[in-house]
């Protein structure tokens, strides 16, 4: 079970798994054209500090791969996406 604000989108269209926190995206799972599936992780990070964060042989392990990533560094993660959210344009009503 993951914790609170952490939960996984799917973009059919593109055939992507994301984790979010809190509505911000923070790791991708993507099937490569050999059949496997590649995992992204610090997404909530600008581009040139984002990493793959390995490959798996199943949609399942990919997954699992991303969560034990997310948990590990969770306080991290938490702050940088609380800054990101922080960041975004007030909009007035």
């Amino acid at each position: 079970m993951l914790p609170d604000g952490l939960t996984w989108i799917y973009l059919e269209r593109f055939d992507q798994h994301w984790l979010t926190l809190d509505g911000e995206y923070i790791a991708l799972v993507s099937k490569r054209v050999t059949g496997d599936w590649l995992v992204h992780v610090n997404r909530q990070r600008p581009f040139e500090m984002r990493v793959t964060g390995g490959a798996a042989a199943t949609l399942a392990f990919a997954k699992k791969m991303a969560e034990r990533w997310a948990m590990a560094n969770l306080e991290r993660v938490r702050r940088e996406v609380a800054q990101r959210i922080a960041a975004r344009p007030k909009h007035r009503v």
